[in-house]
């Protein structure tokens, strides 16, 4: 009777980790699946920036940023220098 009992106990514990196990292998697979439909987005995506349409005119270079971010703090720093030149007067 207890080995019966014993015997029903394991094959339930074996039963669980087998349907355990198959969850996580679906799971997996799964994320493996998605993985593989992302890069596929992603490298549709790369080809039609790059290849297909790539960006040819560039309305705001970075020179031209940096040019006038240089003349705003230069007329800036006149600027201070005229209100301390005035303020020792």
């Amino acid at each position: 009777m207890l080995d019966d009992q014993q015997q029903k106990m394991e094959e339930d514990i074996q039963k669980e980790r087998n349907d355990k196990e198959e969850k996580i292998q679906k799971m997996r697979s799964n994320i493996d699946m998605i993985k593989a439909e992302r890069k596929k987005t992603i490298d549709a995506e790369h080809d039609y920036r790059m290849i297909q349409k790539p960006i040819t005119y560039f309305p705001f270079t970075h020179g031209d940023t940096v040019d006038a971010a240089r003349m705003q703090i230069r007329e800036e720093m006149q600027n201070d220098l005229k209100d301390r030149i005035a303020m020792t007067e």
